[in-house]
């Protein structure tokens, strides 16, 4: 049996392991309560997605191969996951300082600040985690490590700011 950590359906951080017997588990991350049916569809909605991304990423035969070994996994990653992964981090520590250098205190302005979506990162941060199998080199698994700070603190920031948005603390 695979266990899958459930996800919340507001912002896509992952959730607390719900106690036996309970139907809502309320998100530690923005506050919003679940109910276990829907957070277990949009994880599996998750799922999906994931095997769908990871099949665009690689050839079908490195899919459907069994046994991969370490010289194979270098390759595959330093040419076709690297390239995606340094894009993908790039873009994802520009948007953090982007964030980092609005004022975190709720002020009064005369246009609203622009606020990202959680579930963006909290899912791209899913996809890399995704990939870590193939990173067999040190430099290769800080690359991916860094990128999953980056996300995550993304996507706590957005979480933030949204509740400072919406006086929401």
């Amino acid at each position: 049996m695979e266990v899958y950590k459930l996800r919340c359906t507001n912002c896509g951080a992952p959730l607390p392991a719900p106690k036996p017997g309970d139907s809502w588990v309320r998100c530690e991350y923005c506050g919003y309560t679940n109910k276990i049916v829907d957070a277990s569809k949009y994880t599996e909605n998750l799922k999906q997605e994931l095997e769908k991304w990871i099949r665009e990423i690689l050839p079908p035969t490195i899919i459907t191969s069994t046994t991969v070994d370490v010289a194979a996994r270098y390759q595959i990653f330093q040419n076709l996951i690297k390239p995606k992964v340094s894009l993908t981090r790039a873009n994802v520590r520009a948007r953090y300082l982007q964030q980092l250098s609005q004022p975190i205190m709720p002020l009064i302005t005369s246009s609203p600040l622009p606020i990202d979506d959680s579930r963006r990162y909290f899912e791209e941060a899913l996809k890399i985690e995704s990939l870590k199998d193939f990173a067999v080199a040190e430099e290769d698994q800080k690359l991916l490590n860094e990128t999953l700070v980056y996300e995550y603190l993304t996507a706590y920031l957005a979480n933030m700011l949204r509740a400072l948005s919406k006086n929401d603390v």
